[in-house]
């Protein structure tokens, strides 16, 4: 396998348009090489030295398919794509967090629109205790601006975790992401 294929590969994958449909297509290749091996045609051809390194080295494959997603980063045309991206994706995890607090004070699973709606309602309450937040503090330029959100954003963060984990140890749950109320079955 050739060094600058690969190159090539993680460089078409950075610029395509849907680069998690196309990572999704790639690992589903890999994950059914041996029963079904399969490459792709036309333009997509140039990824098939990437699911070569996929079927071949997982963990090389796992780091090429980071390095197309900060190359992608640095594409001046789609900053702004990753930015909401990323931002959308932080808010997504604020709020499953909060749903997890919630679910642990009341002991009520939200599902549906319920589960939507509360959502709606944090988001909107987080909203405008930002925006409070940044006024009160004076922000003079972008910059400071920018800064005060980031530090605004880490706070509800930080909240939310200290509170979810403080919860667990009350109750003897493990704070472990997958399995979130499971005994904790080592005492500390």
């Amino acid at each position: 396998m050739d060094r600058e294929d690969v190159a090539a590969a993680v460089t078409y994958l950075s610029r395509v348009e849907d680069i998690r449909a196309v990572e999704r297509q790639l690992r589903n290749i890999i994950d059914t090489w041996g029963v079904s091996p399969t490459t792709l045609g036309g333009p997509d051809a140039a990824l098939n030295p990437l699911i070569k390194v996929g079927v071949d080295d997982p963990d090389v494959y796992d780091a090429l398919i980071q390095l197309a997603y900060k190359k992608r980063d640095a594409i001046p045309e789609l900053k702004g794509r990753v930015y909401s991206r990323n931002r959308m994706q932080e808010t997504r995890q604020r709020v499953y967090l909060a749903l997890d607090l919630y679910h642990l004070q009341t002991g009520k699973q939200l599902k549906g629109a319920e589960r939507k709606a509360y959502g709606d309602k944090l988001r909107a309450r987080w909203m405008k205790a930002r925006d409070e937040y940044v006024a009160a503090q004076g922000a003079s330029s972008w910059k400071e601006r920018n800064a005060l959100i980031r530090e605004f954003w880490d706070r509800i963060d930080t909240n939310l975790a200290s509170s979810i984990a403080e919860l667990r140890k009350r109750r003897g749950l493990r704070t472990v992401t997958g399995n979130l109320l499971a005994p904790d079955d080592d005492p500390a």
